[in-house]
């Protein structure tokens, strides 16, 4: 059970670095060419791509890493409260 938990939280962990490191990215603008921008990209699309189709961007602001974040730590949240109970 121990290996789940640390599954679960480094898997938040790893996502949520990833989506901070996108939303740093889109300040600068960088090289669509680049591969490892390409596989950030990759990669946090599934989760923020729904979202920005569902949020406007008051005054150019994207708000969905933010939300993102929100709700990959509220969902860590509860999976490690499931299986804390269940140990």
């Amino acid at each position: 059970m121990d290996v789940l938990i640390q599954l679960v939280h480094g898997a938040a962990l790893v996502f949520t670095v990833l989506i901070i490191a996108r939303a740093l990215m889109s300040w600068v603008q960088p090289s669509a060419h680049n591969p490892l921008v390409r596989w950030v990209y990759r990669l946090t699309e599934p989760i923020l791509g729904p979202i920005q189709s569902l949020l406007p961007a008051p005054g150019g602001i994207d708000f969905s890493p933010l939300i993102a974040i929100v709700l990959i730590q509220g969902a860590e949240y509860l999976l490690l409260n499931l299986l804390y109970t269940l140990q």
